[in-house]
């Protein structure tokens, strides 16, 4: 059995600041890889929103415009919806594009392309081409 003083019972201020010391190397430590997977998850989120944009408008050029060069020309151009704000106020451009311009035999073949970024930036967050067959100009 120890035999125990008076003045050695309970935690000293000594025991309290090595704890606190070493709680604090441990939180310097751990902090910057939680920032970092809080960006990554912000990425994703973006990027995942993004994708679902680039889907959605190829598939309303695939299923919803009519086959013909004028209506992908109009749906190309269009700026309506163009921006989207997703729910954490991010704010993403839908760009739109057909290459090649409207065939000069019909029935042709146009490659429409989509991408988004996030606003006022190049760099796209997601993007995805598809081929379509034209049936007339107008």
């Amino acid at each position: 059995m120890a035999i125990t003083r008076d003045d050695e019972r309970g935690i000293g201020l000594i025991d309290v600041l090595v704890a606190m010391l070493l709680l604090s190397i441990l939180a310097i430590a751990v902090v910057p890889t939680i920032v970092i997977a809080m960006k990554t998850s912000s990425n994703n989120v973006d990027t995942s929103t993004a994708s679902e944009l680039v889907d959605r408008d190829l598939d309303q050029v695939q299923i919803d415009i009519p086959t013909t060069c004028a209506a992908l020309t109009s749906w190309a151009s269009d700026e309506i919806g163009a921006g989207v704000t997703d729910p954490r106020g991010t704010v993403l451009e839908v760009h739109r594009v057909f290459t090649q311009g409207c065939p000069s035999l019909y029935p042709g073949l146009v490659t429409v392309s989509v991408w988004v970024s996030k606003q006022g930036q190049t760099q796209p967050l997601a993007q995805a081409t598809a081929r379509m067959q034209l049936t007339s100009a107008n």
